[in-house]
């Protein structure tokens, strides 16, 4: 009797060994089956390799002299100097705007190489006040009316800009693409940058006169930036960019011939560009 329950026993567990066998391997493979967020994961994101871009943005620039005191005449009618007045002259940069257009290629997953043809252009405001008057200019309104219409002069400094450069990138399949880049290249300034002039008595006066340099040098850049995918075939692009030229600056005031001693400066221009970059070629992610 008891070998026969000791028997029972041992059948009643083999019986249901496959069982718990079969059960333990239905969870096992629900619990290793790829989800559809698995799937998604398991396959990188395109790679953009060829870009054309076009950007926008607001740029700002250094002041390009300031405290220039400068002795100017005061004329009478017949065209003789009857007394002479000091005034301080400068020349303030404001913010203005920068727009272009440009190519990435990546020969590698994190290296390629950057073009661009852009336009920079920042406002000027000139800025004159009277330090020294004589005793005859101060009956006179001539030279503060001169001065006051040098206050109200302003211009446009413009820079069209061609640039090549290399590029770094971060995360090349990722949400949002970081990157870094340098460039160099040549600008064409557009205007002066020296030339000081106003109306006196109702006729234009220029006090400081421009030499006439050359307008195309060199230039450098570097930037940060993110490129973000927004559809098939484009992506968004943020940047901050730094751009330095070279310029010519007043060092100190005129001879009584308009002609002042000129220096060259290289001046950093700071610009937060928005663009769209459209997609001409591009690697296409992979499972693993």
């Amino acid at each position: 009797m008891k070998c026969r329950c000791l028997t029972g026993t041992a059948r009643s567990r083999d019986s249901f060994t496959p069982l718990r066998i079969g059960s333990i391997t239905l969870v096992v493979a629900l619990v290793a089956a790829p989800t559809p967020d698995s799937i998604a994961q398991a396959q990188t994101r395109d790679q953009n390799n060829l870009m054309i871009s076009v950007f926008a943005g607001v740029v700002n620039g250094p002041d390009f002299f300031q405290n220039i005191r400068q002795r100017v005449s005061l004329i009478d009618g017949s065209g003789r100097e009857v007394a002479v007045d000091t005034m301080r002259i400068g020349r303030n940069s404001r913010p203005g705007f920068s727009l272009g257009m440009g190519f990435t290629y990546f020969k590698s997953r994190h290296f390629g190489f950057a073009g661009e043809f852009s336009f920079l252009s920042t406002k000027t405001d000139d800025a004159c006040n009277i330090v020294f008057r004589s005793t005859l200019s101060a009956s006179s309104s001539l030279n503060s009316n001169f001065c006051d219409s040098i206050n109200r002069e302003s211009d446009i400094a413009g820079n069209i800009n061609v640039m090549v450069g290399l590029l770094l990138r971060g995360s090349p399949a990722g949400h949002a693409v970081p990157y870094a880049r340098g460039m160099v290249g040549i600008s064409d300034h557009g205007g002066s940058s020296t030339e000081v002039s106003g109306l006196y008595n109702g006729v234009d006066r220029p006090i400081i006169f421009d030499p006439g340099n050359a307008s195309i040098r060199p230039t450098f850049g570097g930037a940060i930036g993110l490129m973000i995918p927004a559809g098939v075939g484009y992506q968004l692009r943020l940047e901050l960019r730094d751009q330095v030229f070279r310029r010519d600056v007043v060092l100190g005031p005129a001879d009584a011939l308009g002609i002042a001693p000129i220096g060259k400066e290289w001046a950093h221009h700071i610009a937060l560009t928005f663009g769209v970059d459209i997609v001409l070629e591009r690697q296409r992610g992979r499972r693993y």
